[in-house]
């Protein structure tokens, strides 16, 4: 039997109707003919020439699966790539609705918020500090277009890392003056601790993660501008959310960030 050509544009487009109507679709990948990791990140980035084409836009970008042991378990070289949406930015402490999703989970991320434009694919960890403006815990209410969620790799990244909504801590930090390398994370819904996770299973540090997106997106030809945010990917698993929870995020020295969802 030959193998079906691949259409990423057809995926996005699935992808894409499947949220407007928070109905979700069956998985995209073999539909298609999605079959490797270069024709995931081509219906990703289908889907957000689509989404630039309703009048969203590009404000950042996150990782997946940053954590070493992991990528080494999946076969992968690196973490993968998505992009984060104006769309998806909640202003921290805010009620979210719960219409507004298809099956909610919550991670708990570090995030960097860039004060300079960067142009150097061979900048050093001392530059990157430099540019930053901020380094706040975030909150990644990630949410999978695919029904049951992504059951492979090609899926996950063809919807965009099943990003949702993101929220950022508000707390000032010094990026000069940090050390986020073994901070502890905690999460709480409802008041309880659901996971506990450490910033140093990012790649060895958030930094480490996030020099690496940069870096890579420049090499390629990319940007990274005054204003754009980085999530440098989850330091524990995903957590299912319910109409009517309430999160909260504290990560050390960096501060809180909570949510809710309408009942």
């Amino acid at each position: 039997m030959s193998q079906k050509e691949a259409n990423p544009r057809r995926a996005a487009e699935l992808l894409l109707a499947a949220r407007a109507q928070r109905q979700p679709c069956d998985a995209v990948a073999a539909d298609c003919g999605i079959s490797n990791l270069p024709q995931a990140y081509a219906a990703q980035q289908q889907w957000q020439a689509l989404s630039l084409q309703q009048g969203d836009r590009v404000i950042g970008y996150k990782l997946g699966v940053s954590n070493p042991a992991v990528q080494a378990k999946l076969g992968l070289s690196g973490p993968l790539e998505g992009v984060l949406m104006a769309s998806g930015l909640r202003e921290a402490g805010q009620q979210l609705n719960s219409r507004d999703f298809i099956a909610p989970r919550a991670e708990i991320e570090v995030a960097m918020i860039f004060a300079h434009e960067l142009h150097d694919p061979q900048l050093d960890r001392a530059q990157l500090v430099a540019a930053l403006q901020n380094v706040v815990p975030a909150l990644e209410i990630c949410d999978s277009a695919i029904a049951g969620w992504p059951s492979s790799l090609f899926d996950a990244v063809a919807d965009n890392l099943s990003s949702g909504a993101f929220l950022l801590g508000t707390q000032r930090n010094d990026p000069s003056n940090l050390d986020v390398s073994q901070l502890a994370a905690t999460l709480e819904i409802n008041g309880k601790p659901v996971a506990e996770g450490n910033t140093g299973s990012c790649m060895g540090d958030p930094l480490n993660a996030c020099l690496w997106l940069v870096r890579e997106r420049l090499r390629q030809g990319g940007t990274v501008k005054a204003g754009d945010i980085i999530l440098t990917g989850a330091l524990t698993g995903l957590h299912p959310v319910a109409p009517g929870d309430r999160l909260v995020l504290r990560m050390g020295g960096l501060g809180e960030v909570s949510c809710s969802f309408s009942a």
